[in-house]
């Protein structure tokens, strides 16, 4: 299950830096040198002077690379099982893998995969009514407050993942969707999809440094 979301994330970032290889002629052509960096021309790198980071060799940036976030659907803290808008006979599940929230923010991380007489299905065949998206919301009971997604500054966008990403049959997709951070002491919230589904209750936040 796994293996099929890293196949098609790294098939994505193959498509992007072929895009890019493309955008800027002979300009935009890289090739990766033995130690990873990025060289231009025919692979020779440009005259920099002396060797980057002084005697002991270090160079900017050098280190160990900062791993992504895969969605796992085998360590989730609540799921269940939801119709789809178009059909009762077609079924998704829904995980929560859980809320993580840093200084500023709160990280909603669902996962969502097809179930019954579904060959794929969409996030937005969960959460869209007839006019317009549905945004997810987090309830906090206890404080009589609300979470809604982050809008950027024109309003007319938000921090949510594009809701016509899609899950097919044996595949599990990821699906993130970031909050403000709460302004109050707590350590759960209630999870409102909207559209008259079941609301998940209770759901544990998880603070990251």
């Amino acid at each position: 299950m796994k293996k099929s979301i890293r196949n098609m994330v790294a098939a994505a970032s193959l498509a992007s830096l072929i895009a890019v290889a493309g955008c800027g002629g002979q300009s935009a052509e890289f090739e990766t040198g033995a130690n990873g960096s990025a060289e231009s021309g025919d692979g020779e790198s440009p005259d920099s002077g002396d060797e980057p980071g002084g005697e002991d060799g270090n160079e900017p940036g050098a280190g160990e690379p900062i791993g992504a976030t895969w969605p796992d659907e085998e360590n989730l803290v609540a799921e269940d099982v939801f119709p789809t808008l178009k059909s009762e006979d077609q079924t998704v599940r829904v995980g929560i893998e859980g809320i993580f929230v840093t200084d500023k923010t709160m990280e909603l991380r669902m996962v969502f995969t097809p179930e019954e007489n579904l060959d794929e299905v969409r996030a937005n065949d969960i959460t869209k009514n007839q006019y317009q998206d549905v945004d997810i919301d987090l309830i906090d009971r206890e404080n009589l407050k609300k979470y809604s997604v982050i809008e950027e500054i024109d309003g007319a966008k938000r921090y949510q993942t594009p809701s016509d990403v899609t899950a097919r049959m044996g595949e599990t997709v990821g699906y993130q969707v970031f909050y403000p951070a709460p302004v109050d002491d707590l350590d759960h919230v209630d999870i409102d999809l909207g559209n008259g589904l079941p609301i998940f209750e209770d759901v544990p936040l998880t603070f990251e440094g």
